[in-house]
């Protein structure tokens, strides 16, 4: 079939304002724009950035929104207000440490219903660790690692100390951490006698006391799994300091 010039001339001009559109992303102004969504001709690394970019802004709102949150329980609940002027006052290595996990505060500030209980390392105990752990501990390339250890010292429900006597494990915010009951004399862990005191992941429990709704326990050390410092500096670029 034969098609004259001014036939042909026509449809491209249809073809022409069909697709041409939808290929170089030309739209009418009186045109809904799509929903994140590519055409045929979209540039993938375009919409790449689009997302980085509202991922970015997405958490930075969570954070936001977290920390206002948290600012909002602090004034309403008088367990978070002691712990936090203890910590500040006997505990500041160990509030600071706390302070980069915003679940582990929210965990506490709900113990009104059962209590809840912490692990809380000296500031003896913190500043015996070596200079590169003291370090990593607070590098921000490892704060997952470290709120992951701080979750280690903190139980949702109330456990005294006869109860940590009697325990043969406690399950805490990061995961089961053994118990046991120290001993004195003996040799290579054998043949001593029970002293009455009480080992958490090996670290002695020097006293317990009340604290709200809670318990706390000081502790010569870090309760959580030495596992964990081998996380640390996963990020670290090689050869950096």
């Amino acid at each position: 079939m034969k098609m004259s010039t001014t036939s042909f001339m026509f449809l491209f001009e249809i073809l022409a304002v069909t697709f041409l559109p939808v290929c170089f992303g030309f739209q009418s102004n009186d045109a809904p724009r799509p929903t994140r969504k590519l055409s045929p001709c979209s540039s993938p690394f375009r919409s790449g950035g689009d997302t980085a970019t509202t991922t970015t802004t997405t958490t930075t709102t969570t954070r936001t929104s977290l920390h206002s949150s948290l600012d909002e329980m602090f004034n309403k609940n008088e367990d978070l207000l002691l712990v936090r002027q203890t910590l500040e006052e006997k505990y500041s290595g160990f509030g600071k440490l706390l302070n980069l996990n915003d679940s582990v505060w929210k965990s506490i500030g709900a113990g009104y219903v059962n209590g809840f209980t912490l692990f809380v390392p000296t500031n003896e105990a913190l500043e015996s660790l070596d200079a590169t752990k003291q370090t990593q501990l607070y590098d921000e390339r490892n704060l997952e690692t470290t709120q992951k250890i701080a979750s280690f010292h903190v139980i949702n429900e109330l456990v005294t100390a006869e109860d940590l006597f009697h325990a043969g494990g406690v399950i805490t915010l990061g995961g089961e951490v053994p118990v046991d009951r120290s001993t004195k004399g003996g040799m290579f862990g054998m043949g001593g006698k029970e002293d009455g005191g009480v080992l958490v992941n090996q670290v002695k429990v020097v006293h317990s006391f009340p604290l709200g709704s809670g318990i706390v326990h000081e502790v010569d050390g870090l309760v959580s799994p030495n596992i964990l410092w081998r996380y640390m500096d996963q990020l670290r670029i090689p050869g950096s300091k």
